[in-house]
């Protein structure tokens, strides 16, 4: 009897041991999944860590391949262990995959995401000295991987992985950034995708003069616009020969007879309509110029872009040189006024006596748009925090123009 009870007490030992080893190797997975997806998150976003895990945290930046390696092997050896123990136990396979994928990667993995410096901070460590141990298998696995992939002890240039996402969410977090500064730092980020086609007039809004017209006619054309600089074409507004600046003729008006259209002709610029924002702006500054002809494929007119027209871009309207700049809030009555798109919400909310929502913007044209999700067109209305609001002007980028009335209640 005592005989059968020791092997009862031995077999029930043995399987408290496998599943307890099981239990391991889940754990262990479930470290290398979390550790890589830190370290992944920390490479994106280079978020505070602890000083006294700097020196590991430099083990991964110096040799990221070796240390993916060792997470590699560390995961494939928990995969290995949980197989083997499951078989030993006789575990269905269905509840194996389900434990391995939930509590071995997936809810690891989710931790790791919403808390990065925390697995890092407790985790680097360990993964750094288990790299230790395993590196000569780790860089056999490197440079074995290397050599398939046509790269064989050649290391590329390494570029940060930082996402617009990534990016947008660390500045909202950053409580030292105003809202117009978070704004400007909004464009700025969106403005590294965009190319010319995103900003540029289009060649049917473009104001230019024939070479061919007298110069009387040059002249008051110029002056009712509103324009510092125009292309001027011969026969058609593909074949673009140069630019008048505006202030070149006022200044040589005195000599009306003398003048030649030729003399104040200024060597046009020429961007394709598919090159990126920021290049041009690059261009601009190097060549220091203000206006270049949009062009397609094909050397077509497609359009006009300005330096105006991509800081704008940045920091909403500007006012040209000649423009005539108007009030911005003009009150219309007890609760109505009629402001500008880049009036800020704090001069609205003072003149109205309101307090609107704070939606991390400084303008009137930031908020709108944010409440709504797009540029409203003109004559539209609708209400918004207790204020009906109708758009009196706008352009293709933003809104220039609001009538604003505080509703009763408000």
């Amino acid at each position: 009897m005592s005989m059968i009870f020791e092997d009862v007490l031995n077999i029930n030992i043995y399987v408290i041991i496998k599943i307890a080893l099981y239990v391991c190797f889940v754990i262990i997975s479930a470290f290398f999944a979390a550790i890589e997806t830190a370290l992944l998150k920390y490479t994106a976003l280079k978020f505070e860590i602890k000083q006294h895990v700097s020196k590991y945290i430099s083990v991964w930046e110096e040799n990221p391949e070796i240390i993916l390696g060792t997470i590699l092997i560390g995961t494939n050896l928990a995969c290995i262990g949980i197989g083997v123990l499951n078989t030993s136990l006789g575990l269905w396979i269905g509840w194996s995959i389900i434990i391995l994928l939930v509590l071995g990667e997936i809810l690891p993995k989710v931790y790791a995401i919403t808390s990065p410096s925390l697995v890092i901070n407790y985790g680097i460590k360990w993964l750094v000295k288990f790299s230790r141990v395993v590196s000569p298998i780790a860089n056999f696995l490197v440079n074995l991987s290397m050599y398939f992939t046509g790269i064989f002890l050649r290391r590329e240039k390494e570029t940060p992985f930082f996402t617009k996402k990534d990016l947008q969410e660390i500045i909202y977090k950053e409580e030292s950034i105003s809202g117009e500064g978070k704004q400007l730092y909004y464009n700025i980020i969106d403005l590294v995708d965009k190319r010319i086609f995103d900003v540029m007039i289009p060649k049917e809004d473009i104001v230019a003069v024939d070479a061919s017209w007298r110069l009387e006619e040059i002249i008051n054309k110029l002056s009712n616009t509103k324009f510092s600089r125009i292309p001027v074409y011969k026969g058609n507004i593909d074949n673009i020969i140069g630019i008048i600046y505006t202030k070149d003729l006022i200044l040589a008006m005195q000599n009306k007879e003398l003048l030649i259209l030729d003399d104040f002709l200024r060597e046009p610029y020429f961007v394709v309509n598919t090159a990126h924002v920021i290049d041009v702006l690059k261009q601009f500054k190097q060549g220091k110029h203000h206006m270049a002809i949009v062009v397609d494929e094909y050397g077509s007119t497609v359009g006009l872009v300005t330096i105006e027209d991509i800081i704008e871009e940045l920091v909403g309207e500007i006012y040209d040189e000649y423009d005539i700049k108007e009030q911005k809030l003009k009150r219309i009555g007890v609760d109505t006024i009629i402001v500008s798109g880049d009036e800020s919400i704090k001069s609205i909310e003072e003149s109205l006596g309101c307090k609107l929502e704070d939606e991390g913007v400084a303008t009137i044209n930031g908020y709108v748009v944010t409440k709504l999700g797009f540029i409203p067109e003109i004559g539209d209305k609708f209400v918004i925090d207790n204020l009906e609001i109708e758009i009196l002007d706008r352009t293709k980028k933003f809104v220039k123009k609001l009538k604003i009335r505080k509703l009763q209640g408000g």
